[in-house]
């Protein structure tokens, strides 16, 4: 396993796909279900937020099912959904809406990633915000 400190040139010879970071946030209780290889911390439950790590297997299993019921709940969205980014001083959220159809493209895309590497045999590398 290798980590890369130009994710550049990374992205130059990978394929990657993008998510929203607050709706990495709206799915976080959910990615807690996976374990990944933390490159901070080893193996351990969820995604980090602000580092690397690799998911395979079994969880890469499961972060495909994640993302499937995640599209699948997105789909019976409003045209406009908001979505939490912070919490302010007074720990009140603000919100900012995204659209429906960018939250699936961005789903879809995520999939796709997905279905290569199981399809592969290949690990994920997940890079936080």
């Amino acid at each position: 396993m290798a980590v890369f400190d130009e994710i550049d040139s990374f992205h130059k010879t990978h394929e990657y796909a993008t998510i929203d970071d607050d709706l990495v946030q709206l799915m976080q209780p959910s990615l807690q279900w996976l374990n990944s290889y933390w490159t901070t911390q080893g193996m351990k439950k969820g995604l980090p937020y602000d580092s690397y790590s690799v998911v395979s297997g079994v969880d890469l299993e499961q972060l495909f099912q994640l993302f499937t019921a995640w599209q699948d709940l997105f789909k019976l969205a409003p045209c406009k959904v908001p979505i939490s980014e912070y919490c302010d001083e007074n720990d009140k959220h603000r919100y900012r809406m995204l659209s429906r159809h960018q939250i699936l493209d961005q789903m879809a895309s995520v999939i796709s990633l997905l279905e290569k590497a199981k399809a592969e045999k290949c690990n994920i590398l997940y890079e936080g915000i």
